[in-house]
Order: structure tokens, then C-alpha cells, then sequence
């Protein structure tokens, strides 16, 4: 759930529900209906073929298509409406910021999240993300229009409000940090998928290989496009799956600020730089305040996060702490 448009009148929130595999496979049952209508002459068995499966197609992608959910914060009748019953203002208790992690021990789910509670023991999900600088972004345009009591959370210590950014201090003395770079642990490692598409690559390839040394062998003709759509999608895959396997996160940290790099191939194709003057306290923080999945950041700009690991969130929270 994010904030989605603001204005004097309203804040509305949204939120979308993933695309699920069903879409894809109905898609597929899709097209398969459209095969009978390839032969000479349709009869009753290809209708009914193309009834059953054009039905279980269309089923599939209806129950997978994404839906959106709307939240709408109705200002001038100081209420919020879409969650059932309205709730007014004066009903609302509190905000907290909240969240779950699921399989810690794998790839996790995080998901931060901010919960208002209302009288009558109402409780909803205002805002939520994988990533807390968004969330915190978010809360901060709302209690800029909308302030209401909030409850810390995500292990942030007493005082600490993200949400608002700090005032630039053209006086801050500059880091004499080193220059490090830290190749970070992401939350989806690219590795296994990476594996899996170069190994397909390279399978493919092999088997489009041997077919077409099996036809030079026994003289069947050699069709030119066949050979080069064979070696054009083997080069494809091996290559994407090279790119996803050299997919790395880096941090740089230094005199001159923090710098968070994505690379493939080794090479920068996108970086995003915080000068030293612009950064304020760092946070270790998790949805449920335990084992901190991101270090965030104050900033001029808002707050900014840094993914990691548990096991290297303490290193990088006094490399971060040392520069800023």
C-alpha cells in the first residue's frame, strides 16, 4: 500500500496484488484454444475443445489478474473511506509502524508496514513495502497534512523520525574516512536464477547442436534461418544468464559520502550518491525490530535504505556511521 496521489482534498492510497503464475498458464490455455481453427475443416469435437479450453484459460487469468485496492483520506470530511465503515479522524487512536518477515533463513519476505488502530478495535494497513525509505517517505507526506500520534517501531531508537529530513549543515566537517567498497548481500540473490538460465542456454544450444550436426551427417538440408535463430536464442540465454550471475550491489563509503552501485559485467549502470553534508544518524531496522534486513538513513532528501544481511548489518552500521 502506497501513497498514490495528495492533494488539499484527499490522500489516496493503493495497492496492487501481484502477478500470479496463473496468468502466464492461462495465457498458454489461451492460445492452445485457437489451435482447432489451423485445420481444414472444424467439427463438433474442435469446438467444444476450443469451449473447454478458452474457459479454463479465461478462469485462470480472472483469478490471477492483479487487483487494486484504494484507501481514500477524505479531508474536508475528516474521515477515511474504502475500508468499509468510514472511519473518522477523531476515531483514529494511533499510527504504528509494524511489519512481518517470512523464510529469514532463505529468500525473506520483508515487509514494513504502518497500521493505523481506531476505536472499536478497528485495525488496518495504511502503508507497507519491501523497502522502509519508501514507506517512511510515505508517512512523512502524511503527517505533514494529517498529523496524528504515532507509535515507533522496526527497532528505531527513541527520538528517531526518518520520516522527516534533516535540515543540510553546510558546516559539517568533512569524513576523513578511507574510501571502502562493500559488495552487499541481497535479499534475491540473482545467483540461483542466473544459474538456471545460463544452464538453459548452454542445453539448448547442445541440443540444437547436435541436431544440426545430425542433419550435415545424413544429408538433410540445412535451412540458414534455422542455424541462426539456433546459435541467436543459445548466445541469448547464456548471455542473460551471465548478466544475472554478475549482478552485484555495491557500497562505497569515503570522504566525499555513500554511494549504493548496481553493476553487471562489473560495469556501473546505475549509482546513487549522498555527499557527507547531506547525511544525517543511521538506523538499523527490521518490521519486527529483531534482526535488522536494512540500515536506514536521514538525509536532506528523506530517508534513504541500504539492504544487508543480519549477519553483516553490524559492520555496515559502523562503516555508515564512520563516514556520516
Amino acid at each position: 500500500m502506497r501513497l498514490a496521489r495528495l492533494d488539499n482534498d484527499a490522500l489516496v492510497f493503493e495497492s496492487r496484488t501481484p502477478v500470479r503464475g496463473g496468468l502466464g498458464v492461462g495465457v498458454l490455455f489461451l492460445v492452445a484454444s485457437l489451435l482447432p481453427f489451423l485445420g481444414q475443416e472444424l467439427t463438433l469435437p474442435h469446438w467444444l475443445a476450443f469451449a473447454v479450453l478458452a474457459a479454463i484459460g479465461g478462469g485462470l487469468m480472472g483469478v490471477s489478474w492483479p487487483r487494486r485496492r484504494r484507501l481514500i483520506l477524505n479531508l474536508p470530511e475528516r474521515r477515511l473511506e474504502g475500508a468499509g465503515n468510514p472511519i473518522a479522524l477523531e476515531d483514529i487512536q494511533e499510527l504504528e509502524l509494524a511489519g512481518s518477515t517470512k523464510n529469514p533463513d532463505e529468500v525473506p519476505i520483508i515487509r514494513y508496514e504502518v497500521r493505523l488502530k481506531a476505536r472499536a478495535g478497528r485495525e488496518l494497513v495504511l502503508l507497507s513495502g519491501s523497502d522502509p525509505a519508501s514507506v517512511t517517505r510515505d508517512l512523512g507526506q502524511l503527517l505533514e497534512i494529517c498529523p496524528l500520534p504515532l507509535r515507533s517501531g522496526w527497532g528505531l531508537p527513541k527520538g528517531a523520525e526518518p520520516w522527516t529530513p534533516i535540515e543540510p549543515d553546510p558546516e559539517h566537517e568533512r569524513s576523513s574516512a578511507s574510501p571502502r567498497e562493500i559488495v552487499l548481500e541481497r535479499h534475491d540473490p540473482p545467483l540461483p536464477g542466473g544459474i538456471t538460465v545460463l544452464i538453459g542456454g548452454v542445453g539448448v544450444g547442445v541440443m540444437w547442436g547436435i541436431d544440426i550436426y545430425r542433419r550435415s551427417q545424413t544429408g538433410l538440408p540445412l535451412s540458414t534461418l534455422s542455424i541462426a535463430l539456433a546459435v541467436f536464442f543459445s548466445v541469448l540465454l547464456t548471455a542473460l544468464g551471465v548478466a544475472l550471475i554478475s549482478n552485484r550491489l555495491v557500497l562505497r563509503t569515503g570522504p566525499d559520502g555513500v554511494s549504493l552501485e548496481a553493476r553487471t559485467f562489473g560495469l556501473r549502470r546505475q549509482r546513487f550518491h549522498i555527499p557527507t553534508a547531506m547525511l544525517g544518524r543511521v538506523h538499523a531496522v527490521s518490521p519486527d525490530g529483531e534482526d535488522a534486513w536494512h540500515l536506514l538513513l536521514e538525509t536532506t532528501r528523506g530517508a534513504f535504505s541500504v539492504p544487508c544481511r543480519p549477519s553483516s548489518a553490524a559492520e555496515l552500521l559502523q562503516e555508515l556511521r564512520r563516514t556520516s
